[in-house]
C-alpha cells in the first residue's frame, strides 16, 4: 500500500512539473512573439534554442537507454567492473565535450 502511495505522489509531481514547463514555455512564447514579431531575428533565437536541445535529448535518451541497464548489469555483478565503465562514460563526455564546444563557437 505504501509503494502505490509513493507512485502515485511521484506521478502527480511528474504531471505538475510538466505542466509548469508547458505554461512557462508558453509564456516565453508570448514575450518572444510580442517583443519581436515574425522577424529574421526570431528565427535565429529559435534555431540557437531549438538545435542544442535536440541533441540534449538525443543524447540524454541514449544515455537513459544504453547507459543505465548496462551499468546496473555491472553494478550487480561486480562492482569494480562498474567502476570503471563510469570512468570510461565519464572520459567519453568529457572529449565529447572538449571537441563539441569550440564547434560552438
Amino acid at each position: 500500500m505504501m509503494k502505490e502511495n509513493t507512485l502515485a505522489k511521484s506521478a502527480i509531481i511528474v504531471i505538475a512539473l510538466t505542466m509548469a514547463s508547458k505554461v512557462l514555455g508558453f509564456g516565453r512564447e508570448m514575450v518572444v512573439a510580442a517583443l519581436f514579431g515574425a522577424t529574421a531575428l526570431t528565427d535565429a533565437y529559435n534555431m540557437a534554442v531549438t538545435i542544442p536541445t535536440l541533441l540534449y535529448s538525443g543524447v540524454a535518451a541514449s544515455i537513459s537507454s544504453v547507459f543505465i541497464p548496462v551499468y546496473d548489469r555491472f553494478r550487480k555483478q561486480k562492482r569494480d567492473k562498474a567502476l570503471v565503465y563510469r570512468f570510461i562514460l565519464v572520459g567519453f563526455c568529457i572529449t565529447v565535450l572538449i571537441f563539441a564546444v569550440p564547434i560552438g563557437f
